[in-house]
C-alpha cells in the first residue's frame, strides 16, 4: 500500500483479502478492480485473447496475404481475470493475418494490426488536413495521396465540390486539389503536389514513416527568437552539400535522372551529367565532370537497389570500388559533389528546452535540485526517499561512464518538473511526477507498463531513463508543464488532457505490484503520440477508463472526437517503436525481432539462435544494452503453455553472458517476472511459430 503523503493516493476501495483466495476475482488486480468495481468485469465472447490486446476473428485482412499480426500490447496475464474466466478464450486455433503496408499508406491499422480503410471520422480528418493551406505541404500531399487509397476522389465540404486529380508521367505523380466551379474549366486549383511513383511490393513495413519539421515557427532556446525549421534540400542540392552521404548523393542523382534531368551545374559553375543504366531490378548510377582538357572522369559511381539502399560497383576482377572516381579523388576531393563531411550528431539534436548553454556544473545541479526539493516536497519521509533515488542515480550514471553534461542536465530538467510556477499538471501531481522520475531513474529496470498496452513505449522508456535519462527527464518535465513535447526533429507533440492526470494506479506512491508510475504515464503519454500523430490522418493516444470488459481504456482518437468515439489502442509494432527510438535517441540496432513476423528499418532481424547470440554480445560489447526484443508471451518463459494463439510483447534484456548463453531479462510486468533466461529459451519465444506448429514442438 501507498504511504500517505504528499505525491501519492491511497486507494481506499481496493479488494479485501480474502477476495484474493480464490474464484473469479482471485487474479484481477488490485488496481483494476478499483477502476472498475466488484462485479464489473465481463467477457466478451469475441475477444479470443484476454492477455493481449489484440483480437482473433479469422477474418483476414485488406489484402489477404498470410502475415501474422505484429501488435505487440500485452498486459500480464492476471491483470484482466482469473484463468477460469479466461481460458474459454484461448484455445482458438485460427490463424491471424496482417497485411503489409503498402508504400505511402499510413492510414490507421485495425485491432489485428491491418492497415483498413478509414472510417467516416478518419476521411472528414484527412480532408480537413487536405483544405487547411496552413500544413505543410507534405502532409497536404499525404492527406490527398490516402484519400486515393480510400476510393476518395471528389468530396463535399459545406455545399462546396472538391476534386483530386492525378496525373501520372513515368516514375512521377502530380496530385492536384481543386475547387470545383459550375463547369470544368471554372475549376480552382487549391494544391499541386509532384510525388514519385512507388513500386507494389514493399519489402519492409512500419506504421508511422518519419515526419517532416512542423510548419509552425520553433522557438530557437538559445536566442528566444523564432526560427523556420530547415526545409528539406533539393536532390540537386543534396549533390553539392559536402555534408550529404555519396550514397544519398547518388540516390539524389537518380531521382533528378527519372525527373529527366540529365545535366546540372555545380556551384564552381561547371557543367556535370548524370547517368542512369538499368540492370534487372537495380540502377547503376553515375555522375561524370571533366578536367580542364575536357576530358570527362566519374566523380561519383554506385548501385541503387530497388529496396533503396545503395552499394558500391565492382571493377571487372570483381571487387567493389569507391563511390568517388580515382580521377576526383586525387584531382577534385575538395569539390563539394566528392566532399563529404557529416555535419556533428549534436548539430542534428536541438537543445532540450531549459538546458544550460555554459559548462555542465554537477555540483552546482546537484545543490539546486536539493533546493527545489526543500521548497516543494515537504512531506520530509518523500523527500528523503526522492534525494536518495537521486544519488543512486548519480552513482548508477558514474558508473555506466554517462558524462558529466548528461548527469547536470538530468538534474537540472528535473528542477524544472518541481520548480514550474505553473503548469498542466498540478503541481501536487507535479511532485508526485517527479517521485515516479527519481525512481526511475535510480532503477530504470524498475519502469511498469500496468494494465495499459504499453510494453513497447515502457520498454523505450527503460532504455532512455538508462543511457539518455536527461532526455527521459526532458520529456515528463516538457509534458507536465506545458501540455506538449517537442521532438528533435522539431515537430511539436500535443497530449491529450485526459493523459495530463494521474490514472487510478499512478496516483498511488510507491507504486504496489507492477502498477505504472505518473512518471512513466506521461513518458508513455508522449511517445505514443509522436508516433501516432505522425500518422495520415493524425491519431491522438488517449488514457481513458477501462469499459470493464478486459479493456484497458486506452483510445486513439482524431482531432475534435471524444474518448468514447475512439477504437481501442492495443499496442504497437516492432518497426514503428524502432523509428520512435531513433527519433528520440538516435539509437541504432536497439529492436530485434523475428522478420518472419514483422520486418523493417532499423529492426535487427532473428533468424537464428546464431543471430541472437551475435546481437546480444555485439550489444554488450559496444554498450547498447538494454535492447528492446519483440516476444512471444505464450512461451513458457512468460508462464504459458506454448499453445494458443499468439500474444505479443516487448521485454528488455540487460545483460548477457556469452560464455554461459545467460540473457538478463527485464519485463514491464514488474519486478516478479523479471529473470535470467538461457539463450535457446529467449530464442523460441522471440521465434514465430503457429499454433499448429507449437503442438508439433
Amino acid at each position: 500500500m501507498a504511504a500517505n503523503g504528499q505525491g501519492s493516493e491511497h486507494v481506499e476501495n481496493r479488494p479485501p483479502a480474502e477476495v484474493a483466495s480464490g474464484g473469479a476475482a482471485a487474479d484481477i488486480s488490485t488496481h483494476a478492480w478499483s477502476a472498475i468495481g466488484d462485479g464489473a468485469l465481463k467477457v466478451e465472447p469475441a475477444r479470443t485473447d484476454l492477455s493481449s490486446g489484440t483480437l482473433d476473428l479469422g477474418q483476414g485482412n485488406l489484402y489477404g496475404d498470410n502475415q501474422p499480426r505484429t501488435l505487440a500490447g500485452s498486459v500480464r496475464p492476471d491483470h484482466v481475470a482469473s484463468k477460469d474466466l479466461a481460458e474459454p478464450y484461448l484455445s482458438s486455433d485460427r490463424s491471424v493475418q496482417v497485411a503489409q503496408l503498402e508504400p505511402g499508406y499510413t492510414g490507421a491499422l485495425d485491432r489485428n494490426g491491418v492497415p483498413t480503410k478509414l472510417d467516416p471520422a478518419g476521411i472528414k480528418a484527412t480532408q480537413d488536413i487536405a483544405l487547411d493551406e496552413t500544413v505543410s505541404a507534405t502532409d497536404r500531399t499525404r492527406s490527398l495521396d490516402v484519400l486515393l487509397k480510400n476510393g476518395i476522389q471528389t468530396f463535399q465540404r459545406e455545399d462546396q465540390s472538391y476534386r483530386i486529380d492525378t496525373i501520372e508521367n513515368g516514375d512521377l505523380k502530380t496530385l492536384s486539389l481543386k475547387k470545383s466551379g459550375p463547369t470544368d474549366t471554372e475549376s480552382v486549383e487549391l494544391f499541386r503536389s509532384q510525388v514519385e511513383n512507388q513500386p507494389s511490393d514493399n519489402p519492409t513495413r512500419s506504421v508511422n514513416p518519419p515526419g517532416e519539421p512542423v510548419s509552425d515557427v520553433i522557438q530557437n532556446e538559445k536566442d528566444g527568437q523564432p526560427t523556420q525549421p530547415e526545409q528539406e534540400k533539393t536532390p540537386q542540392e543534396k549533390l553539392f552539400d559536402p555534408s550529404v552521404s555519396p550514397e544519398d548523393k547518388l540516390k539524389a542523382a537518380e531521382e533528378l535522372a527519372k525527373q529527366g534531368t540529365t545535366e546540372v551545374t555545380g556551384p564552381d559553375g561547371k557543367k556535370y551529367q548524370i547517368s542512369t543504366q538499368k540492370v534487372g531490378n537495380r540502377d547503376l548510377v553515375s555522375i561524370f565532370g571533366a578536367d580542364d582538357a575536357g576530358k570527362s572522369h566519374p566523380m561519383l559511381r554506385g548501385i541503387v537497389n530497388q529496396d533503396g539502399t545503395v552499394s558500391k560497383q565492382k571493377d571487372s576482377k570483381g571487387n567493389e570500388v569507391d563511390y568517388q572516381g580515382t580521377w576526383a579523388q586525387k584531382h577534385a576531393q575538395d569539390n563539394p559533389m566528392v566532399k563529404y563531411e557529416p555535419k556533428p550528431e549534436t548539430e542534428e539534436r536541438p537543445d532540450q528546452p531549459g538546458e544550460p548553454t555554459e559548462k555542465p556544473d554537477v555540483d552546482k545541479s546537484r545543490e539546486h535540485l536539493r533546493e527545489s526539493a526543500e521548497q516543494n516536497i515537504t512531506d520530509p519521509e518523500a523527500r528523503k526517499e526522492f534525494l536518495e533515488n537521486m544519488r543512486k542515480f548519480e552513482a548508477r550514471a558514474r558508473q555506466q561512464g554517462l558524462s558529466e553534461e548528461e548527469i547536470a542536465k538530468t538534474f537540472d530538467q528535473t528542477s524544472r518538473l518541481l520548480d514550474a510556477k505553473e503548469g498542466k499538471v498540478s503541481p501536487e501531481n507535479r511532485v508526485l511526477a517527479a517521485r515516479g522520475l527519481a525512481r526511475e531513474l535510480a532503477d530504470p529496470s524498475s519502469t511498469d507498463q500496468g494494465y495499459h498496452n504499453t510494453c513497447g513505449a515502457t520498454s523505450l522508456g527503460e532504455r532512455t531513463f538508462t543511457r539518455n535519462p536527461a532526455r527521459a527527464a526532458e520529456m515528463i518535465a516538457s509534458v507536465a508543464i506545458d501540455g506538449k513535447w517537442t521532438a528533435p526533429d522539431g515537430k511539436v507533440i500535443e497530449i491529450p488532457p485526459q493523459n495530463l492526470t494521474p490514472g487510478v494506479e499512478e496516483r498511488t506512491y510507491p507504486p504496489v505490484d507492477d502498477d505504472r508510475t505518473f512518471a512513466t504515464q506521461l513518458l508513455n503519454s508522449a511517445m505514443i503520440n509522436d508516433s501516432t500523430q505522425r500518422r495520415m490522418p493524425p491519431e491522438y493516444y488517449v488514457q481513458g477508463r477501462p469499459t470493464g470488459d478486459g479493456d484497458t481504456g486506452e483510445r486513439l482518437i482524431y482531432k475534435g472526437q471524444k474518448p468514447e468515439e475512439g477504437r481501442a489502442f492495443d499496442g504497437q509494432t516492432a518497426p514503428e517503436l524502432a523509428e520512435e527510438a531513433k527519433r528520440i535517441n538516435g539509437d541504432q540496432n536497439a529492436i530485434l525481432q523475428d522478420p518472419d513476423i514483422d520486418s523493417g528499418d532499423n529492426v535487427v532481424r532473428i533468424t537464428s539462435r546464431e543471430d541472437l547470440d551475435r546481437a546480444l554480445a555485439d550489444a554488450k560489447k559496444n554498450g547498447n544494452m538494454p535492447l528492446i526484443v519483440f516476444v512471444d508471451t505464450a512461451d513458457p518463459i512468460f508462464g504459458g503453455d506454448s499453445t494458443g494463439p499468439n500474444r505479443y510483447h516487448f521485454v528488455s534484456i540487460t545483460d548477457y553472458d556469452p560464455a554461459t548463453g545467460q540473457v538478463k531479462m527485464s519485463n514491464q510486468w514488474g519486478a516478479q517476472n523479471d529473470k535470467t533466461v538461457s539463450l535457446d529459451d529467449l530464442f523460441r519465444a522471440i521465434k514465430h511459430r503457429t499454433p499448429e506448429e507449437k503442438k508439433e514442438d
